[in-house]
């Protein structure tokens, strides 16, 4: 016991100093402070021109404004930064006052170590407007460099012309930058994507959630902006004073449309370091736009320094180390007389389809009108002479979880099923992936393989569900010392465990740790070793598809890189294996390995300045990836949840159990409120009798052809097979010809 003692404490020596130290001590390169010292340079010029074409464009240089401008030869339209209507005009040789940021073709965020704030220089003022921007020919376009000479920072952005698009790109190794102002963030081509205030028919398209398109009428007083981490919360972040939900963005996709055109862009590479922001209702700018900025370095946050001012209580505390990354974003310009976001959803697929084999037969798994989840377990508190400890209380065993599949097939037919909760510590988190070990009260290895092949020759599919991202107590070859990912400032990155009710840190919680991102692979593998050797069909990994986090003991996991290669690999070997993945509100790169999506988004962070959702990630994979909403009976509002799933077709899904403990009310879940079984099984015949379940049935398979806003409450989509389906989220009925759609009700049209 005493020796047990002795090498906690030397490790918690060990491991404080390395916290005092730094975190350059974790990744093991001491030499790596920052980018290279920014030096004046010798200004390269380049003539006016067409710099190369191919069939459809050309890529122009404006060497006056330093304006990089993409020439459509088909339909005589020309894209830049710069918005179209103002291409005519030129700011240095006329000497108006623009917008510095409408004419800035990058921005650049950077942290002044003098005055301990966080700045935006602007390339219009900042470079442009100085002469201080070179420009060379490469091979398929051109290379621009920014030189910052007040800030002393520079950066070089290419301009590639592709076959069907333009592909903007920024090296940050080519960043230079000075010990007083380092660089945290770029911002590039921000107006490529835009639109001019009122103008009608046009409006920005971000992919929040589902998705929110952004009108062009100038509303409010002042202006609004956005920004949203791509795949959501990096959480290697301190979160503990962040209260709000906000829907993740799952796609690396955004764009614009102005009546008969548009422009889709595509976050081809570094989408982990990305933010999506807007900005609109600037009467200032005139021009409403949606675009990519890019982290150079990762960040945590940390109490307010005394002696420095600041409109927060907390401060980021960026990382020394910078990234090492090629960031890149695809211009796809389209036409027509109905452009608008579907086109977007069909070239992004496109993309998917030609840069990661993603097609529509490769899901190992059904599309199934009902989906159940249904929960094993969970840990509620006891107390033993006053101290408290955790016991396991059983919800469902894999014998009645059997039982349960049966009687929903009975109503609803095939099913695709989660197995939840069903492992050491049921819905809890405790050691990595539950121990990979079926939780006893529950049933057996054994018993669930008969249950798997008991199904082998119908279209249910069954997927036990793995936590293999979260974890607080050693196991699997992790340990809670040495095995978890480290924050910029060398500490364990933690997720913490807050309250439902208030959305304040739950003090009776243990905060989680996150696994290693070097031991994410190491992990799974032993899973998939276990499910291989147990003849397990069919895993679950709901946390690893929609949780993209940093790891800066590993210079290739800043800002959350890399972790889409990463699961895309880890996904890639369960399926080689014959093991249908299951993955839960998936982000892109998990979305396209999955053969079935649980609890996609159907809604938006609904910022004031979006105006309308829709369901762009359904537009992309509906037809491709059986997929489901959300579980009707937790929904706070279970009316909207399905007609959401009416409005893109996709299947219903619903969380069970088969028995409820009392003092399962003290467990840190909410998964038990409204899910039992009887409940569950009244509501599924209801909707049989309803016609919904018939309804998604004859919807199996298609895609989605067309959607439109019809107007601020009703949604129309066309689907594949000739059917369509009116949703009114309004108090007032719709009437189109013959057709009329009750208040809050749906109309289907064969």
């Amino acid at each position: 016991m005493i020796k047990r003692i002795l090498v906690l404490a030397l490790s918690l020596v060990i491991l404080s100093g390395l916290i005092v130290c730094g975190v350059n001590l974790f990744n093991g390169d001491s030499d790596s402070k920052g980018y290279p010292a920014y030096q004046e340079t010798e200004v390269k010029k380049l003539e006016d021109g067409m710099i190369c074409e191919n069939q459809q464009f050309e890529l122009q240089w404006d060497q006056k404004n330093k304006r990089v401008i993409l020439y459509d030869k088909e339909t005589n339209t020309r894209w830049c930064n710069t918005p179209e209507e103002e291409l005519d005009n030129n700011p240095i040789e006329s000497g108006e006052k623009t917008h510095p940021q409408v004419d800035s073709p990058i921005y650049v965020t950077y942290f002044d170590n003098v005055n301990f704030a966080e700045k935006t220089a602007y390339a219009a003022t900042g470079a442009i407007k100085n002469g201080s921007v070179s420009a060379e020919k490469t091979e398929k376009g051109l290379s621009v460099t920014y030189n910052f000479e007040k800030e002393q920072f520079s950066v070089t952005v290419e301009y590639t012309l592709q076959e069907d698009h333009l592909q903007v790109s920024v090296d940050t190794s080519k960043i230079t930058e000075s010990a007083d102002n380092i660089v945290t963030e770029v911002s590039v081509a921000p107006f490529f994507c835009s639109v001019k205030n009122d103008t009608q028919d046009a409006y920005l398209f971000v992919p929040s959630g589902s998705g929110a398109l952004i009108y062009s009428d100038v509303r409010v007083s002042s202006a609004v902006t956005t920004s949203e981490k791509v795949y959501g919360q990096d959480y290697s972040v301190d979160d503990a004073d962040d209260f709000v939900k906000y829907e993740s963005v799952r796609l690396p996709v955004y764009g614009a449309v102005n009546q008969n055109r548009g422009v889709c862009a595509i976050i081809e590479e570094g989408a982990e370091g990305a933010n999506i922001c807007t900005v609109s209702n600037n009467t200032g700018m005139g021009y409403a736009a949606v675009y990519a900025s890019f982290m150079t370095r990762g960040y945590d946050l940390i109490d307010r320094p005394k002696g420095f001012s600041s409109t927060t209580v907390k401060n980021k505390l960026y990382s020394e180390p910078v990234t090492n990354q090629v960031y890149s974003i695809g211009f796809y310009p389209f036409y027509g007389e109905d452009a608008s976001y579907v086109d977007m959803a069909n070239i992004y697929r496109s993309y998917l389809e030609k840069e990661y084999g993603f097609t529509k037969d490769a899901s190992l798994a059904q599309e199934n009108a009902v989906n159940l989840n249904l929960v094993g377990a969970a840990e509620g508190r006891e107390f033993l002479f006053g101290v408290p400890y955790s016991k396991l209380y059983a919800t469902t065993t894999l014998k009645e979880a059997k039982e349960m599949i049966n009687e929903v097939r009975e109503i609803a037919g095939d099913i695709n099923v989660s197995l939840q909760g069903f492992t050491k510590s049921g819905v809890n988190t405790g050691e990595p992936a539950g121990g990979i070990q079926i939780a006893s009260k529950l049933g057996s290895y054994k018993e669930l393989k008969q249950m798997y092949d008991s199904y082998g020759d119908t279209d249910t599919s069954l997927f036990l569900d793995f936590d293999s991202v979260c974890f607080n107590e050693s196991g699997s070859g992790i340990s809670t010392y040495f095995g978890s990912a480290v924050t910029t400032n060398g500490k364990q990155a933690t997720l913490t465990v807050k309250s439902q009710e208030t959305g304040m840190p739950d003090s009776n919680q243990e905060n989680y740790k996150l696994v290693s991102r070097q031991k994410l692979e190491t992990l799974n593998a032993k899973i998939l070793k276990k499910l291989t050797k147990k003849g397990i069909s069919g895993i679950g990994l709901s946390t690893l598809s929609k949780m993209a986090y940093a790891d800066y003991s590993d210079e290739n996991c800043y800002v959350a890189l890399g972790m889409g290669e990463q699961v895309r690999a880890i996904f890639t070997a369960y399926k080689e294996a014959g093991i249908p993945v299951m993955g839960s509100s998936a982000n892109a790169y998990a979305a396209v390995s999955s053969d079935y999506i649980a609890d996609v988004p159907t809604t938006s962070s609904n910022y004031e300045s979006f105006d309308v959702e829709v369901p762009f990630y359904e537009l992309v994979f509906k037809g491709y990836i059986p997929m489901s909403v959300s579980a009707l009976n937790l929904s706070p509002d279970a009316d909207r949840t399905l007609l959401k799933a009416l409005e893109s077709g996709v299947g219903l899904s619903f969380t069970a159990i088969k028995q409820y403990d009392e003092e399962l009310v003290n467990s840190s879940r909410r998964d038990f409120y409204g899910t039992n079984k009887e409940n569950v099984l009244s509501e599924l015949k209801l909707l049989k009798e309803e016609g919904v379940i018939d309804i998604l049935n004859e919807l199996k398979g298609t895609g989605i052809a067309g959607h439109t806003v019809v107007n601020a409450s009703v949604r129309k989509t066309e689907f594949s097979n000739g059917i369509t389906i009116y949703v009114n989220y309004g108090e007032d009925a719709y009437t189109e010809g013959d057709i009329t759609v009750s208040s809050n009700h749906y109309y289907v049209e064969r």
